[in-house]
């Protein structure tokens, strides 16, 4: 997000053309386009930020909108079995990362725009859009969290599985094969969510706005 601030605090010099402006804005309209690209992360089919209707994009452009963009998914968050009955969420929504009231950063980034294009009030959406940032920024702590926990997850699993192994020749044979089975299914759980917090900590979003 940085580019853009520096470019609205760019835009907010008085002595600008209005063709300087016009090239500004064009590059802010970029920014804001990939802004949308990156709020609409997938991993495996999946949109990341959608909440749990993960089959549809998170956001949609919507001119209509004060923002320049819908958020068409919901607010839930998924939630997956990391085992010995435990379940971690892994998302969240785009409405919580996006566009929380006083954070919205689609509605920060399109106000510089407006204000760059109208020349009044740039210093004031560049503040704004400076606070929709930092905001944005501490969200990435949700997901340093939840990795950590899988990872701490799948510590034990692997301890779990190494102890079964131990004891496989007191274990009755249809008790091992049951715990077997359900340690393998813990495992791949937790798995899918360390591949996924891995995706997203390393998405191009969290490296584009740090």
């Amino acid at each position: 997000m940085e580019p853009s601030i520096s470019l609205g605090v760019e835009g907010g010099n008085g002595t600008l053309s209005a063709t300087d402006r016009a090239s500004i804005v064009n590059e802010l309209q970029g920014i804001q386009g990939q802004l949308v690209s990156l709020a609409n992360s997938s991993y495996e089919g999946r949109y990341v930020f959608a909440g749990t209707n993960t089959n549809t994009p998170s956001f949609v452009l919507d001119n209509a909108a004060p923002s320049g963009v819908r958020y068409v998914g919901n607010t839930d968050v998924n939630q997956v079995s990391i085992g010995n009955g435990n379940t971690l969420a892994v998302n969240q929504p785009g409405s919580h990362m996006f566009s929380a009231p006083g954070n919205d950063v689609f509605l920060a980034i399109n106000s510089v725009i407006q204000a760059v294009q109208s020349n009044t009030g740039v210093a004031a959406a560049v503040t704004s859009l400076g606070g929709a940032n930092s905001y944005l920024s501490a969200q990435r702590v949700f997901y340093g969290n939840a990795q950590n926990q899988a990872q701490s997850q799948s510590t034990y699993l692997n301890a779990a599985k190494l102890q079964i192994a131990q004891q496989q020749n007191t274990l009755g044979g249809a008790d091992l094969a049951a715990a077997a089975t359900d340690l393998s299914r813990s495992q791949i759980d937790t798995q899918a969510t360390l591949a996924t917090i891995s995706k997203l900590t390393q998405n191009n979003l969290f490296s584009y706005l740090k």
